[in-house]
């Protein structure tokens, strides 16, 4: 489903003060797989999740979803990927800022074909119901709370329902409620076949005969 070969990324490359992020990386990710990754902060684990999102496609090797070289996608391509198959939470969210809740979260939805209206209408009623944004819908994200904005992005990132979720520390501006609420909803809503690839420190919630653990070290994966 994705496979990552011979991966590296560096920032700086050209300059005495590069720093090598993912070092010839490879990492093989099957359909319905759960996988946490784990490991110290600032090595990398952000920038190998935004390169499996295709949303970095500065890196050495050869990155490959469904057989197909990223590289070689078109633009409308990766586009379609990003909003069908793709479900995504970072840390800096990539929210539209001056634009509403309601707008945030339906934009996956807007270019879907996946349901009809009235499906549709009912995945987003259901979300801001569960994670309680129904008097915040008409208010641009920008002047929202990091927990409210974090929110938005659960929302964005589960509504259309994609094949693979990436999420990365999706709780960290989260009261302990709503980490409780974010969790329950998705080891009970998301489908089994959905892939899961997660960066989190709330390894409490996660059982070890579902989820492979891997540590990020030195710019490579271990399986734990």
């Amino acid at each position: 489903m994705l496979e990552l070969k011979n991966i590296s990324k560096i920032f700086n490359k050209d300059y005495d003060n590069q720093t090598i992020i993912l070092n010839q990386a490879d990492f093989k990710v099957n359909k319905g797989d759960k996988i946490l990754i784990s490991g110290e902060n600032g090595i990398g684990k952000t920038s190998l999740l935004k390169i499996l999102a295709t949303y970095d496609l500065d890196f050495e090797g050869t990155y490959l979803i469904n057989g197909k070289d990223v590289k070689e996608m078109s633009e409308g391509e990766l586009a379609k990927i990003r909003n069908e198959m793709f479900g995504f939470i970072f840390q800096d969210y990539f929210l539209l800022e001056d634009e509403s809740t309601k707008y945030n979260i339906e934009i996956p939805l807007l270019y879907s074909k996946k349901y009809k209206f009235s499906e549709k209408k009912e995945r987003f009623d259901k979300l801001i119901d569960e994670f309680e944004l129904n008097k915040k819908l008409r208010q641009a994200v920008k002047t929202m709370s990091g927990g409210e904005r974090q929110k938005v992005a659960i929302c964005r990132a589960i509504i259309n329902d994609p094949e693979i979720l990436i999420l990365d520390e999706p709780t960290a501006a989260l009261n302990p409620r709503f980490k409780e609420k974010f969790y329950e909803y998705i080891f009970t809503n998301i489908k089994d076949e959905t892939t899961l690839i997660l960066v989190s420190h709330d390894t409490r919630y996660f059982d070890s005969k579902i989820f492979k653990e891997y540590k990020f070290v030195d710019g490579k994966l271990y399986l734990s």
